[in-house]
């Protein structure tokens, strides 16, 4: 990764601030477990991962997976040299999915937590990818709309960054 302007991240309360040098108009990378070493300031194991529950208000079912890693390109803004947008591919693979029979109480709170709590190990090291895109240095790094229009535009050197994996 080549270095780029120096750009102060505002970040979620529950996140430290980091401060890096962005790599602007080309791909990077990051591991699951460099974002574990990152966040735990030391070195990660394998019993860690990073688990996504992909729909965390439902009801009816438990969907988890979990994040192996994250290709990224960050978009340049001209003149002034600022992170424009950054579309993301996320690596990821299923872990635990469980839905809730016709019939059945609604999945509890307390449910979902003894699931999360003693996951087994994934049945399958089969992966997938979701594209999602975060805004630049204007809009605060926040999330890209959700809804029809949430998928991220990859265009030009993004393109070409993305097609190595596939």
């Amino acid at each position: 990764m080549r270095d780029g302007p120096k750009s102060r991240r505002r970040c979620q309360p529950y996140l430290r601030p980091i401060t890096c040098k962005l790599p602007l108009g080309e791909g990077w990378s990051v591991s699951a477990d460099q974002l574990i070493k990152l966040h735990k300031a030391t070195e990660s194991d394998a019993t860690r991962g990073l688990i996504i529950d992909f729909d965390p208000n439902s009801r009816y079912r438990i969907g988890l997976v979990e994040l192996l890693d994250i290709r990224a390109y960050t978009h340049r803004t001209e003149p002034s040299n600022q992170a424009s947008y950054t579309p993301l591919m996320l690596r990821l693979r299923d872990v635990y999915y469980r839905e809730r029979e016709q019939g059945e109480p609604e999945i509890t709170p307390e449910e979902k937590a003894c699931a999360i709590s003693d996951l087994p190990e994934p049945a399958s090291n089969r992966d997938f990818l979701s594209f999602r895109y975060l805004n630049g240095d204007r809009l605060c790094w926040n999330w890209g709309k959700n809804g029809a229009t949430s998928a991220a535009f990859v265009q030009s050197g993004a393109r070409e960054y993305f097609r190595q994996f596939f």
